[in-house]
Order: structure tokens, then sequence, then C-alpha cells
């Protein structure tokens, strides 16, 4: 499917098409699998409002020093 390329050029108007189409039908959001994290999923919230009881977790920081992928770091 072209919403899971890992091409964005690709991926990402199919993406949008898709989520429009998931807001125009009721829906709340979207899980999928990552293309970046094997094993991974992604999720997407289409109406925050929905997303409650939130509590911080770890903290992460990335850090991008013109390279496509970053530093990343826990702290």
């Amino acid at each position: 499917d072209d919403a899971l390329n890992p091409d964005p050029a690709i991926a990402y108007p199919v993406g949008q098409s898709l989520a429009q189409d998931v807001l125009g039908s009721g829906g709340n959001g979207l899980l999928y699998p990552s293309t970046r994290q094997d094993g991974g999923h992604c999720l997407v919230a289409l109406r925050p409002h929905l997303v409650q009881n939130v509590r911080q977790g770890d903290t992460w920081t990335f850090e991008w020093a013109g390279e496509p992928i970053p530093s990343i770091s826990q702290g």
C-alpha cells in the first residue's frame, strides 16, 4: 500500500487522503505499522480532544546534525 511507502513523496499525499476519508466517515484515528521501526506501531489521533489522561513518561532528545538520522538520547 502506498500509504506505508517509506518514501514520504509517495506516502504523504496518500496518507493525507486516507486521513480525510477517515475523518469524513466519522473515524477518530488510525493505528498502522511503522515503516521506520521494524515491529513498531504509529497512532494518529484525528480528534485530539479524545486523547485524555495523558501522563509524562520518559523524556527523549532528538538532535539532527545535517543528516536524516538523528542522535537520540534519553533524559
